[in-house]
């Protein structure tokens, strides 16, 4: 007797040989990694990209026109790599242009296979492994036993280049912990117990990092993780949190009008930081005093930062600041004097389409690991406009925006998403 399958039925589709998926897992942790800019002192990044380059050339040339549609698909995170590159003609230093077009797009491509390969979840767990990785080796190398573990002024960057680097990290660690502990599905008793040590030996990171954006980006973070989760998964999400806010912003105004509280210097204060964010106002007001100098187009890649007619201003302020600042710290401003409106509106774009997908996905599909890639997207945006994360190469930030984003239209590219 033959066996009748329902019309509705789904055809099975191909199945990729294990190895290779688990190869394939295996190179997105080891691709966030090396852009987590972790265990640099070995000297081995140079090699360890061009390893990745190496992996992810052969894995798109095996299945070159899954990608190719992928990212036909996915052309609105092309745009940005793409002005770079053609910033070669009119940039004042081309060189910089072309090699940094050239490993945007690099990273990109990679990105776009990493997002078109694998979920949410399964990208949760990668980066929740490598962060944890990360931050359990910064503890071990508290004593400087690994390497150099505190900067000029004597705040604790672990096993990174800064202070500022391992905070970021350690944001993005403690939002996907409490998320990861208290409210996504599908993870295991002891998973959730691993998560749970993580955000332990985190909070502890914080507490000694000596960043600022770390300790109150943190909480904010997670509270804005739990507002998303009220919002987009829960029915009648906006009135419970209009009823929970609406005292906070009650008693706030009175504050505010009553007795003449300044929020601003007053959490600044708090944090142990002077009106200046440690010198990040006076860098914004150097961008703001090269608009003009080509409003339109911007000054190109390293069209400021590698230019040798703003070289003693350079000076000036890495003298001031530290060798290691060569940018903005705002990636507003750093996109206007890099790459001017257009810049700014191509890399923007990016931006809302991946909380487009993110919104829909959660408030639509009702996924929650759909709130968990929308509060990662929020704490990097929110985090570049204090810092450098959005614009180099090889950032992390960059390589999670991209491969969540297409994560989640792969996922939902039948619903017509963008």
């Amino acid at each position: 007797m033959t066996a009748i399958t329902p019309d509705f039925a789904p055809a099975a589709a191909p199945r990729e040989l294990s190895w290779l998926s688990v190869l394939d897992f295996l190179f997105m942790g080891f691709f966030f990694f090396i852009a987590s800019d972790a265990f640099t002192f070995l000297g081995l990044h140079s090699l360890f990209w061009l390893a990745a380059y190496g992996y992810a050339v052969l894995r798109i040339a095996m299945m070159f026109p899954r990608f190719l549609n992928c990212a036909r698909r996915n052309w609105i995170f092309l745009l940005f790599p793409i002005m770079c590159g053609v910033s070669v003609l009119w940039t004042p230093v081309p060189s910089e242009a072309i090699r940094t077009g050239v490993q945007l797009s690099m990273t990109y491509a990679i990105a776009i296979f990493v997002g078109m390969r694998f979920s949410l979840r399964q990208i949760f767990v990668a980066l929740a492994a490598v962060l944890a990785f990360c931050a359990f080796f910064s503890i071990a190398n508290l004593g400087g036993a690994l390497a150099e573990a505190y900067d000029h002024r004597g705040n604790f960057k672990g096993i990174f280049l800064s202070k500022n680097a391992l905070g970021h990290r350690a944001v993005l660690l403690t939002a996907t912990c409490v998320m990861g502990v208290f409210l996504l599905p599908g993870i295991s008793g002891w998973g959730r117990t691993l998560l749970l040590i993580g955000l332990g030996i985190n909070a502890f990171l914080i507490s000694i990092s000596g960043s600022a954006t770390a300790v109150g980006l943190s909480g904010a973070l997670t509270v804005t993780g739990a507002g998303l989760w009220i919002l987009l998964l829960r029915r009648g999400g906006w009135g419970l949190m209009a009823a929970a806010v609406s005292p906070i912003v009650a008693v706030s105004v009175v504050f505010l009008v009553g007795f003449g509280v300044d929020p601003v210097s007053g959490t600044l204060e708090l944090l142990g930081r002077d009106p200046s964010l440690t010198g990040r106002t006076y860098l914004w007001e150097i961008a703001i005093s090269h608009l003009g100098d080509s409003p339109l187009l911007g000054l190109g890649v390293g069209g400021y930062w590698n230019n040798p007619a703003y070289q003693a201003e350079i000076l000036y302020i890495q003298a001031r600041y530290g060798e290691g600042v060569v940018g903005f710290h705002n990636i507003i401003l750093e996109m206007l004097v890099m790459l001017g409106p257009l810049g700014l509106l191509v890399h923007t774009a990016a931006i809302l389409v991946t909380f487009s997908r993110g919104v829909f996905r959660a408030r639509v599909l009702d996924d929650p690991y759909a709130v968990w890639a929308l509060t990662i997207v929020t704490g990097i945006y929110v985090m570049a406009q204090f810092g450098p994360q959005m614009t180099s190469q090889h950032a992390l930030p960059l390589i999670l925006l991209v491969t969540l984003g297409v994560s989640m239209g792969e996922e939902t590219r039948e619903d017509q998403l963008p």
